[in-house]
Formats: C-alpha cells, sequence, structure tokens
C-alpha cells in the first residue's frame, strides 16, 4: 500500500495527513510500504501522484486521507481512478473509507461523481474567498505582493555569490535555485558593486 500526502505550499504540514493514513491503516491491520509526500498546488502538472498512478501494479492501493488531495475537478479524480480501474488498482480514501478502483459498484461510483463534485466546488470556493479577501485587503489600502525592488533571492545572497566566485554558470545557478536564468541576471544586475 502506497500512502499519498499533498499540501499545496511549503509552510503546510504534512504530519497530519500521515497520522490519519496510518491510524486507519493500521486499524485495518494494512501497512504503508511507501509514502509519497508532495508539497504542489493541486492544479500543478507535474505531480508525483501522476509517476505513482504509472507504476502501481494489480492489487496496490493508493491511501489518502480524502479524494481533494489528488485532484481539484471531477475530471481529473475520474481520470485517476480510471487509471486504477485498467490496473485492477485502488485509491483508498481513509477519512470515509472508500476504495475507488479495480472492485467499484455502482454505488461508489455515484459516491465518486458526489466526492469529485465537492472537491471541485471546494477548490472553486476557496478561489473565490481567495479573491474576497484580496479585494477587501485593496480597499483597505494594503499594498499586495512583494516590495518593490526585492527579490526572492536577496534572502540567498552568500549562497550566489559563493557560486558565481566559484564559476557556475547563470543557468546553473538559476536551477539549483529552482528560478529562472533572468531571475539571477536581474538580481546580478540590482546587486553590481
Amino acid at each position: 500500500m502506497y500512502g499519498y500526502i499533498r499540501v499545496s505550499t511549503i509552510e503546510q504540514d504534512t504530519a497530519r495527513q500521515r497520522a490519519d493514513i496510518l491510524e486507519v491503516a493500521n486499524a485495518a491491520g494494512l501497512q504503508v510500504a511507501k509514502w509519497v509526500d508532495e508539497k504542489a498546488s493541486g492544479v500543478a502538472k507535474d505531480r508525483a501522484i501522476h509517476a505513482l498512478l504509472d507504476k502501481i501494479e494489480e492489487g496496490d492501493v493508493i491511501a489518502v486521507t480524502e479524494l481533494s488531495r489528488i485532484g481539484r475537478s471531477l475530471r481529473e479524480i475520474n481520470d485517476m481512478v480510471s487509471q486504477c480501474r485498467k490496473r485492477r488498482a485502488a485509491i483508498w480514501t481513509v477519512n470515509n473509507g472508500q476504495h475507488l478502483g479495480a472492485d467499484m459498484d455502482v454505488a461508489a461510483e455515484a459516491l465518486l461523481f458526489a466526492l469529485g463534485i465537492g472537491a471541485q466546488i471546494e477548490r472553486n470556493l476557496v478561489i473565490e474567498r481567495t479573491r474576497s479577501g484580496l479585494r477587501a485587503a485593496r480597499a483597505k489600502g494594503v499594498r499586495l505582493g512583494r516590495i518593490p525592488g526585492t527579490s526572492k533571492l536577496d534572502n540567498r545572497a552568500g549562497e550566489i555569490q559563493k557560486l558565481l566566485a566559484a564559476k557556475v554558470s547563470k543557468a546553473a545557478v538559476a536551477r539549483i535555485l529552482g528560478v529562472s536564468r533572468t531571475t539571477v541576471v536581474q538580481w546580478m544586475r540590482r546587486h553590481a558593486a
């Protein structure tokens, strides 16, 4: 059994999801053989869940706390469950005890549809609340975004300078730092002596 955990930002913690999966798995006498932890937005295209779905085999189970962890739209969730069905594997949502995949009956398919719609509605509500909060903040005169003249690389100046002193190319520095080459070049221009 695989345990799949996803949070949307680096600041969020995966401990609650891991504990929930472990609690239910232990109660069922099952053991998680491999954990897949991911810190990525649900709308990101290159996610670990896709690689996991590509390697599952017959009889494998992917345990998640809830469907919204694997996908944000009904179509995406259905595609993942279909992939499991083709491989005779399953996704187990431990918070509601549903096994979705190889041996689904009509009731499970209806529940999948309802839960998928719920995940999609939840995502839309989060977007609307975020937009509403941003509108309210702007109306109060709150300045949003990064302070002008600053860079996300400012707190990594020492690291950048060491890499450049070691004759590491700008493109390689960008790859190491997880930013574009343009960001590195712009940072260098602002911090040129």
